[in-house]
């Protein structure tokens, strides 16, 4: 069959994601890019047949990013970077039909969430799920919070390549507040791979970047912008997907709520929260100002360092909505002309 545009290398078609710029025409090179990046939380995946059980269905293929002016293949699910959010209600049954179009086998781990062991995506216990297959997982919630979906097969190539997403599990007995937003950090390319004499592609082992120079991604995009309205209270949800990255997040006036495996006992207010590869913490913003989301500097390995912080995002507030304080009258000239008054009456009394 005919295909239009770029393929896989198959004869499939790819998803080609192109940075809207134009070369300089002198050097070849590409000009920053001038447009704000705004940042919005992933989309979420569709229950299929909304009922007793979501039901849903996700496919693992390639993309192709286009940056600098050069083009770099990265893994997706359903073509988006990070991958759809799945959010369910705690206790309700779980149907997800995940279909391999990589080349290589793939699973579906849930980070964080107690499933049946056949259900797991232990690729090394079964071998995963082949190339061009369909596989069903089926699996009931049994704790409230933010979790998150990754391969447990060929980890560090495909986690880094791009194939991650958030699972929401919501208890209909907390709180809700006025929106939600996700944020995934990643470090792209941490994973290389390494060529032995054989032919053979291998692996390397997870070296240590270097944290003062790596650059993080929010929802895939370098330092963007999230756009806010003052008053509104957000439940932040973030996740560390970095292979090898720490992160230790800062901004004013933190307020943690809840960790790995959901709410805290009471809220928190931290001066910053650390997360390592494959955390999750909650976090409660009640925006009056715009600010910067941070991280304090780390080591390689993940303790404290000296330095200076790194912005990872900014919050944008829009005050023109907020209140505004009540105009009362100046009467302040009145008011001391009355108190002159007074006092010359009283003291042509006193005079008497």
């Amino acid at each position: 069959m005919d295909t239009l545009g770029p393929t896989d290398g198959r004869g499939d078609p790819v998803i080609l994601l192109v940075a809207c710029n134009t070369p300089d025409p002198d050097t070849g090179t590409m000009p920053p890019m001038d447009m704000e990046e705004t940042l919005e939380s992933p989309s979420e995946a569709e229950d299929l047949d909304p009922g007793d059980a979501f039901q849903a269905a996700i496919t693992a293929g390639y993309v192709e990013s286009l940056h600098g002016g050069t083009t770099e293949p990265r893994y997706a699910y359903d073509g988006q970077v990070p991958g759809p959010t799945f959010r369910v209600p705690l206790g309700q049954p779980v149907t997800i039909a995940f279909t391999n179009a990589l080349d290589d086998a793939t699973t579906i781990h849930w980070h964080g969430m107690e499933v049946p062991e056949a259900m797991d995506g232990a690729g090394w216990v079964d071998g995963g799920v082949a190339s061009g297959e369909t596989f069903t997982y089926s699996f009931t919630p049994t704790h409230a919070g933010t979790f998150w979906y990754h391969p447990h097969l060929d980890v560090a190539s495909q986690v880094d390549g791009g194939l991650y997403g958030t699972f929401i599990v919501e208890d209909p007995d907390e709180p809700v507040a006025d929106r939600e937003l996700v944020l995934v950090f990643d470090v792209p390319g941490e994973h290389e791979d390494e060529e032995g004499d054989t032919g053979e592609t291998h692996h390397s082992h997870h070296d240590l970047p270097d944290p003062d120079t790596v650059v993080w991604t929010v929802n895939g995009h370098v330092a963007p912008t999230f756009h806010a309205t003052a008053g509104e209270r957000i439940r932040v949800r973030t996740v560390n997907a970095s292979n090898t990255g720490y992160l230790d997040l800062t901004w004013p006036d933190m307020r943690l709520i809840a960790e790995d495996q959901g709410l805290l006992s009471a809220p928190e207010a931290p001066t910053s929260v650390r997360l390592v590869p494959g955390d999750r913490a909650e976090f409660e913003w009640d925006v009056s100002t715009s600010f910067d989301v941070q991280t304090l500097p780390v080591v390689a390995a993940g303790g404290s360092a000296w330095g200076a912080t790194r912005t990872l995002m900014t919050v944008d507030v829009d005050r023109s909505g907020s209140p505004t304080p009540i105009a009362w009258p100046d009467r302040s000239e009145e008011h001391t002309s009355e108190l002159q008054s007074q006092f010359r009456i009283s003291y042509a009394v006193f005079c008497l």
